[in-house]
């Protein structure tokens, strides 16, 4: 990687330090909205509780990096994922026929002036997808108890 390519990926840098730490501080406000029929969800969160300016985000749109949007998609929700999960599953009807239907594929991401938002749409089976994953996380850290927990009566 040359130098120049180094100072053009700074900004992400600078970002994802910010979003870190935004994100463990939970101070964003995330508004979710608008349900498609096929399953496509949105949600959005001012600019300044990301600590990201409309600059920033054009920066990053400009370079199409889909796997920082990704991340910052994913570092939005997975820590809110109940509520996530809460409102666009649990209270609806169709989630499981939308979810067998659709699958997510990745973060639509736009950029909404006066005030500045940054809107993300993504298709509700992720939550389906990370359900799953804790799920899964959960059985193994039982099983890790357990295996744990044999070893000291052998000892």
């Amino acid at each position: 990687m040359n130098q120049t390519t180094k100072e053009e990926y700074r900004p992400f840098f600078q970002i994802l330090r910010s979003m870190a730490d935004m994100s463990i501080q939970g101070q964003e406000h995330i508004s979710i909205y608008d349900l498609s029929e096929e399953g496509n969800a949105t949600f959005s969160v001012p600019l300044k509780d990301l600590g990201l300016t409309a600059e920033q985000v054009n920066h990053i749109c400009n370079f199409r990096c889909r796997a920082f949007i990704e991340f910052l998609g994913e570092l939005l929700i997975r820590p809110r994922f109940q509520v996530f999960f809460e409102v666009l599953i649990t209270f609806n009807n169709y989630a499981d026929e939308m979810c067998s239907k659709f699958v997510h594929q990745d973060f639509g991401i736009k950029l909404k002036r006066n005030p500045d938002i940054l809107e993300f749409t993504f298709h509700i089976s992720l939550l389906r997808e990370l359900e799953n994953e804790r799920e899964t996380q959960g059985t193994q850290q039982e099983s890790d108890v357990e295996i744990m927990s044999i070893k000291r009566k052998l000892k």
